[in-house]
């Protein structure tokens, strides 16, 4: 029988939580290395506040993101979405292999968190997801099973929404006021956040957790005590757990906060700074492998299932540039009306070529 989510926590997880209290006692032992000064020396000084004219662009930003993707938050689920509601989130109807008869298996805890035969779950946003469809379950509940679509997208649409504010807060915080009014109105008419802030998936929160992150970056750097440590390695734990890839921002982000830093090492407190960034990365790595190194056990096996695929080849490059300049694959080859660039062509060459040259001379003016 294949090993479910609760026997993969209970190979990996337990492993790392005995490494996670080990570093804990090493933490006591050597309180007098890391703990550092109370007060901690600030480094620049933070932009004006925006105007109230500023407020009221970026609430209206928000407000027109809300408005474009609240239509999409009632159409049926799909692929993935379905995939994660009925095997992470909720449950689904089965039937049963030796009796062959039908029932309805609903998804335990341990699943929500730890399933991840197909790699698909996000697990922050099934949490939140959960949570929303037991709220309105409570509310009017359905004995069938059925699932109300608009319910379980909330905490996507809702982090849709915050990630339009957070971004502005993250340039403001690195000293670009202007462009933090300007940036959320072009975050708002990305394809990504119209399609994401509408489905029942972790990629709008992962862009808020984004952009929180790379504020709190900015804040450790300009004055870091300790809450503003443990936010930084709360924010990038979270942001790991929520969508693995991010690993990659992570690294990059940590690479330019140490170098920063280092240039600071002979200052007062230099030292103790570049110890609390150590603290912060350990801690917060041990919390999210404690999370995830059961998944990430079940992605290798998943990986290794899906062993003879080619996944680096010319039409994944052709997707990945359709996504990354439009949101939709240049070719899918799915169904029908699954949105994709290549049938946008074939119907409306002539304004679809007109857009795409305007994207090309913008963003070689540097827009």
């Amino acid at each position: 029988k294949k090993p479910g989510p609760a026997n993969y926590f209970a190979t990996y997880g337990w492993t790392v939580l005995v490494f996670a209290w080990v570093f804990v006692l090493g933490l006591f032992a050597t309180v007098p290395r890391w703990l550092g000064a109370a007060e901690v020396r600030a480094h620049g000084v933070l932009p004006r506040a925006p105007s109230r004219l500023g407020v009221a662009l970026l609430l209206a930003a928000v407000v027109f993101g809300a408005a474009a993707g609240a239509p999409r938050l009632t159409q049926s689920f799909w692929d993935d979405e379905a995939y994660n509601v009925q095997n992470t989130m909720v449950g689904r109807w089965r039937v049963h292999p030796a009796t062959r008869e039908v029932h309805y298996h609903r998804v335990r805890w341990v699943e929500v968190f730890f399933g991840y035969a197909v790699p698909n779950n996000h697990v922050p946003h099934t949490v939140l997801g959960r949570i929303a469809h037991k709220i309105g379950d409570a509310i009017s509940p359905r004995n069938d099973g059925a699932v109300t679509e608009w319910v379980v997208r909330i905490p996507s649409f809702l982090a849709g929404m915050l990630g339009t504010l957070a971004l502005a807060w993250f340039l403001w915080r690195f000293g670009f006021p202007h462009a933090a009014l300007l940036a959320p109105w072009l975050l708002v008419l990305h394809p990504w956040v119209l399609r994401y802030t509408s489905e029942a998936r972790g990629y709008s929160l992962a862009m808020l957790l984004a952009s929180v992150l790379l504020a709190v970056a900015a804040g450790v750097l300009q004055r870091g005590t300790w809450r503003r440590w443990i936010g930084y390695g709360a924010a990038q734990f979270v942001l790991m757990w929520s969508f693995v890839p991010t690993v990659y921002l992570v690294a990059v982000l940590n690479l330019a906060v140490l170098a920063r830093l280092w240039t600071r090492r002979g200052e007062e407190q230099g030292g103790e700074q570049l110890g609390r960034f150590a603290l912060a990365n350990v801690a917060s790595g041990l919390v999210w492998l404690t999370f995830m190194l059961p998944n990430l056990a079940q992605l290798l096996d998943y990986l290794d299932i899906d062993k003879g695929r080619t996944w680096i080849n010319a039409g994944f490059l052709g997707e990945l540039l359709g996504h990354v300049l439009a949101g939709m694959p240049l070719r899918h080859g799915g169904a029908p009306a699954f949105p994709e660039l290549g049938a946008l062509w074939d119907a409306h060459p002539v304004p679809l070529g007109l857009w795409v040259a305007a994207l090309a001379l913008a963003l070689a003016a540097g827009i």
